[in-house]
């Protein structure tokens, strides 16, 4: 897994908080001999009617998204509702740890000391989707900067001829937003994606698998039978592609889970503003989302697949891997 900083560049992480490639080789952890990782995590919630709260948890798993499902559900114990992870950080193996700290079972520690605030302004607050989390660290922007909008590139077309809409999307509206925007491509060419090396294999090569099917409704089953290992991915990018020529259209949801839809056709580039608008999207002159200006993380969750085993999975169910 890699720190990412966006287009800002690496900057090196505050203390205690470890480069993951030097810290798993320093701790004899790398490839296949990877046992346990220990994770900081920032977890944000519900505490009671009133109250949204945050706390500081540390977590053993053998990858990030194992650490973060540990956590979570640990959170809940605590009696923390509808948990989720602020930031996270990978932890020295000399990191000095906090004094109040308390074991709540063999994967999570955490320190019982939390920061509440109003109830009503958890409800306010962007949720990054799954499979990306902000790093420990002073961003170069403010993370509160980040909400649901999209952006039009003042509505003129790009380098290769199409108009381009980048969209911010929270979690919980992650799925059904991306499932709307599928619906409303016609003549589809197909599905596709895009997979990176896993945490265990980072600079493995990019491999591209395509589903072609013509019916929305087929790539939308796909897609929603298995989240945990596509949409909840953050190593995976999904691609749908549509027409051809001067009606060229792609649907795009990257790797930091942020959505673009590009368009040849002016038409039906004004055709999915609409749909954005009618989403309950409003258009902004400037989008901030994770990638650019912000450490971050990639991760997959704890029930995904390993790499290869994705690559089964796709070949199972009729995906061609694209040379």
């Amino acid at each position: 897994m890699v720190r990412h900083q966006g287009q800002a560049g690496h900057v090196p992480p505050g203390k205690g908080m470890a480069p993951v490639e030097a810290e798993r080789k320093k701790q004899g952890i790398m490839g296949e001999s990877v046992k346990k990782e220990f994770w900081y995590v920032m977890v944000e919630g519900i505490i009671d009617e009133n109250h949204g709260g945050i706390a500081n948890f540390y977590g053993y798993g053998t990858h990030l998204g194992e650490v973060i499902g540990h956590v979570l559900s640990a959170a809940e114990e605590t009696g923390f509702a509808s948990p989720h992870a602020v930031e996270t950080g990978f932890v020295e193996s000399d990191y000095e740890m906090p004094d109040d700290l308390e074991t709540l079972n063999d994967h999570v520690q955490w320190s019982p000391s939390r920061y509440l605030f109003p109830v009503l302004d958890y409800g306010s607050m962007m949720v990054l989707p799954t499979g990306i989390v902000h790093a420990a660290g002073d961003p170069e922007n403010d993370p509160d900067l980040i909400r649901e909008a999209f952006y039009t590139y003042g509505h003129e077309k790009n380098s290769q001829n199409e108009y381009g809409l980048d969209l911010v999307v929270s979690r919980l509206r992650l799925r059904d937003t991306f499932f709307s925007f599928i619906r409303f491509l016609s003549d589809i060419n197909g599905l596709f994606f895009r997979v990176a090396g896993f945490e265990d294999d980072e600079n493995a090569p990019y491999e591209i698998w395509a589903f072609y099917d013509s019916d929305p409704e087929t790539l939308i089953n796909i897609l929603a039978g298995n989240t945990t290992d596509t949409l909840e991915n953050g190593y995976v990018e999904i691609a749908v592609t549509a027409s051809e020529g001067e009606t060229r259209s792609t649907l795009i949801l990257d790797s930091h889970k942020h959505i673009s839809f590009f368009s040849r056709d002016e038409r039906i580039f004004a055709e999915a503003i609409r749909l954005a608008e009618t989403l309950g999207f409003e258009e902004t002159g400037d989008l901030y989302h994770v990638e650019a200006g912000y450490y971050h993380w990639h991760y997959r969750p704890a029930a995904s697949r390993r790499r290869r085993d994705f690559f089964q999975w796709l070949d199972e169910n009729d995906f061609d891997r694209v040379e």
